[in-house]
């Protein structure tokens, strides 16, 4: 994927964070656009291509702080250059599909989900399942 830097560079980014509230509904999107550093990989001088990851997703609260939440996500990554030459054909490509279930309250938030790659080119097809949870304190 996009974040397969080779070297351990940094990845540099600008991105934007985006909700709504449209009763009953939270709409949520974001988008983050990465540049990748120059970096060796086995002797080579590579340059990633700088690559947009984005998220579009909707809840749905329920009673006694459930939610049902729906998101999408995609990644879209062009081709790498080699030594100041461009390699066609390993750019990027995924759109991931994940609905869940979560639960909080003033201190946790949790979710527990299911995550699946619906479309993409270069690479894996994925099944997940996911459980997030965070404490504030």
């Amino acid at each position: 994927m996009g974040a397969s830097t080779g070297g351990g560079s940094w990845d540099y980014g600008l991105g934007l964070n985006l909700s709504k509230k449209i009763k009953p509904f939270w709409l949520h999107a974001d988008a983050i656009y990465s540049f990748p550093q120059k970096v060796r990989v086995d002797g080579v001088s590579t340059c990633y291509a700088n690559y947009l990851n984005y998220d579009l997703g909707v809840e749905y609260f329920l009673p006694q702080g459930f939610n049902l939440m729906f998101e999408g996500n995609g990644l879209e990554q062009c081709n790498r250059r080699e030594d100041g030459r461009t390699i066609p054909g390993p750019d990027v490509r995924s759109f991931i599909i994940c609905p869940g279930i979560g639960w909080s309250c003033e201190k946790i938030q949790t979710l527990l989900a299911y995550q699946r790659v619906v479309a993409g080119t270069n690479t894996d097809a994925n099944d997940s399942v996911v459980f997030s949870c965070v404490y504030s304190f």
